[in-house]
């Protein structure tokens, strides 16, 4: 039988030291346990119902993903948090974005700085960078083109391309599925569409 200790470092080794509480009782490990964990200093919180491991190292990383474990199973890492986990390079580096899909008849009421709420954020829309759910790259995209200048919008497309971790096909079909709105800018998506077709070829490097 796994010990109380063990199911929580084999629980936490795969996500950046972190465990949550619906993690812990689906391992069977009790709400009195679990109190017991925190006050020994075992386990620490760093979010709603989300734990490190004691001695764990603090990172942008540990942060970013419990962020999105606090915001519940629909939430991914998105907008400038993406933006990092994508490796685009315009973007303050240090912001902790999260974006969690609900519905109108949901009752959704997380309100809390760094929070997006989406009624769209279907499969296509969500990867996973660092071990961490976030948007994909071309979702990311769109969602960060009023922080970003049409200029460095075609930068970091370009240099997506060059890592094969965009394209066009992925990023017109991204697209149609948003409306532009308050930090979304999806004219200058289409600008970048219209000057690149099937046949754009990004060059070698990011000076070309």
């Amino acid at each position: 039988m796994v010990s109380t200790l063990e199911f929580v470092d084999r629980t936490a080794s795969r996500q950046w030291s972190l465990v949550t509480r619906r993690q812990l009782l689906d391992g069977g490990i009790t709400a009195h346990k679990i109190a017991g964990l925190l006050d020994s200093g075992a386990l620490r919180r760093v979010g709603y119902r989300v734990y490190a491991t004691v001695g764990s190292p603090r990172s942008w990383e540990q942060a970013v993903l419990a962020a999105v474990l606090s915001a519940g199973p629909k939430a991914v890492a998105s907008h400038a948090a993406a933006a990092r986990l994508w490796n685009f390079s315009c973007l303050p580096m240090d912001a902790i974005d999260v974006t969690v899909e609900c519905d109108l008849a949901s009752g959704f009421s997380l309100r809390r700085r760094g929070v997006h709420r989406t009624l769209a954020l279907p499969e296509a829309d969500v990867a996973e960078r660092s071990g961490i759910p976030c948007t994909s790259f071309e979702r990311t995209l769109c969602d960060c083109t009023a922080g970003l200048s049409p200029f460095q919008l075609g930068r970091v497309l370009d240099d997506g391309m060059r890592r094969h971790v965009a394209s066009l096909e992925r990023l017109r079909t991204c697209l149609l599925r948003l409306d532009s709105g308050p930090g979304r800018r999806l004219r200058s998506v289409q600008r970048l569409l219209a000057e690149r077709d099937d046949s754009f070829d990004p060059g070698g490097s990011a000076s070309e």
